[in-house]
C-alpha cells in the first residue's frame, strides 16, 4: 500500500510538474474565458501593465509625444503601452480621417511590429482592417485596393515612393496616412515625395502620422463588435491565382484563438519567442493576438526573406538571448539550417 501512495505521489508531482512547464494553469483559463478581439489589448494593459512583453529590433518610423513621454524606450512595447497607442490611433482615424462603422482600411508597407498596432487601431475604431504584404506586386495594387474598397491606405515613405514609380491607378483611394515623422526628412526632401505623388494622383490626401494626431489625446474605447462582424480582409498568398482577401470573422478568430491556447505549450514563466514572420499574415495575426492575451515575451524582427534575413546574426541573437522558441517562414528556416 505504500507502494502505491508513493507511486501516486510520483504521478501526481509530474503532472504538476507538466502544468507548471507548459503553462496550463496560464493558458487554459485564458481560452476557456470569453474572447473578443477588439477587447484583447485592453485585457492585457489591465492584466500585465506596465511590464515589457515585446521587443522589436527597429523602432517605429513614427511616434506620438504623449506614448514617448508615458513610456521611455522605442524598441520596447508593454501590453499597457500598446493599449494607449493604439487608442490614440483609433482616435485619430474616427476624428481626423472620419472612419465610418465597418470601413475597410488597407495597411501597405515595409514589414514590421507596427503593422498590429494599426490593425488593433483600425478594429478598435470599428473599421475592418486590410494588412497587405509589402511586396506587393506593383501591377496587382490597384485592382486588389479596388476589390477591397479601401478609401484610406496606411503606409511609408518607401512605399509611397513605389507607388508612384510603379502604379498607374490606387483604386478607390482618396486619403493616405504616411507612418513616418515628418521632422526625419528635410522639408524641400518631403515636398518634393509630396508634390511628386500629387502630380501622378492628383485626387489622394496625405497626412503625416505625427501630424494627424499631434491634437489626438484621449485614447477611443474600442467599439464593440458581434461574432459575425467582420474584422480583417486578409491578403492571402494567392498560391490559387490572384492574391485574395480572405474574410475573418470575429467569432471564428477568437475560437482560432482559444485553440491557439491549448495546442500551443509555452509559459510565459519560462519560455521567451522570436519571431521572424511576416506581420500582414493570418497566422501572425493570429499569434500576436493570443500572445499579447497571455502577456508571452516576444521579440518581433523586421526580416525573414532571402534579400534582408541575416541567418548567423539571428543564430547569435537566439544563443545570447536565451530564446526558448523560433518563429518562422519555410524560407527562414531553410537559411537557418544552411
Amino acid at each position: 500500500m505504500l507502494y502505491f501512495f508513493i507511486l501516486i505521489g510520483i504521478i501526481l508531482i509530474y503532472f504538476l510538474f507538466v502544468i507548471d512547464r507548459l503553462g496550463l494553469y496560464q493558458r487554459i483559463p485564458l481560452a476557456l474565458g470569453k474572447i473578443s478581439i477588439e477587447n484583447i489589448s485592453e485585457r492585457a494593459a489591465k492584466k500585465y501593465g506596465e511590464k515589457i512583453i515585446f521587443t522589436t529590433d527597429k523602432p517605429c518610423s513614427w511616434s506620438i509625444p504623449e506614448i514617448e513621454k508615458k513610456f521611455p524606450g522605442d524598441v520596447s512595447w508593454s501590453a499597457l503601452k500598446i493599449n494607449s497607442t493604439t487608442g490614440l490611433l483609433a482616435k485619430m482615424l474616427r476624428e481626423i480621417f472620419q472612419m465610418k462603422l465597418n470601413e475597410r482600411v488597407g495597411i501597405l508597407k515595409q514589414n514590421h511590429f507596427d503593422i498590429h498596432l494599426f490593425i488593433v487601431s483600425i478594429i478598435k475604431a470599428g473599421g475592418i482592417a486590410c494588412p497587405i504584404n509589402g511586396k506587393f506586386a506593383s501591377e496587382n495594387i490597384d485592382p486588389y485596393l479596388s476589390h477591397l474598397g479601401s478609401r484610406l491606405l496606411i503606409t511609408d515613405i518607401f512605399t509611397l515612393k513605389r507607388l508612384i514609380e510603379e502604379c498607374k491607378k490606387l483604386g478607390a483611394l482618396e486619403q493616405i496616412l504616411l507612418t513616418e515623422k515628418k521632422g526625419n526628412f528635410s522639408f524641400s526632401e518631403s515636398e518634393n515625395i509630396i508634390e511628386r505623388f500629387h502630380e501622378k494622383f492628383p485626387g489622394i490626401h496625405i497626412e503625416w502620422l505625427d501630424e494627424a494626431v499631434a491634437t489626438i489625446y484621449e485614447e477611443a474605447k474600442p467599439v464593440k463588435r458581434t461574432k459575425n462582424d467582420i474584422l480583417y480582409l486578409v491578403h492571402s498568398s494567392g498560391t490559387t491565382g490572384f492574391p485574395k482577401a480572405v474574410v475573418l470573422q470575429n467569432g471564428p478568430q477568437s475560437h482560432a484563438i482559444r485553440g491557439w491556447l491549448c495546442y500551443v505549450h509555452i509559459s510565459r514563466k519560462y519560455d521567451k519567442a522570436y519571431l521572424a514572420v511576416p506581420n500582414n499574415h493570418q497566422a501572425v495575426i493570429l499569434s500576436f493576438n493570443a500572445l499579447l492575451l497571455m502577456g508571452m515575451k516576444v521579440h518581433w524582427t523586421c526580416t525573414y526573406d532571402w534579400a534582408n534575413f541575416d541567418a548567423e546574426k539571428i543564430l547569435e541573437e537566439l544563443y545570447a538571448g536565451n530564446y526558448t522558441g523560433f518563429f518562422g517562414f519555410l524560407i527562414t528556416y531553410r537559411q537557418l539550417k544552411g
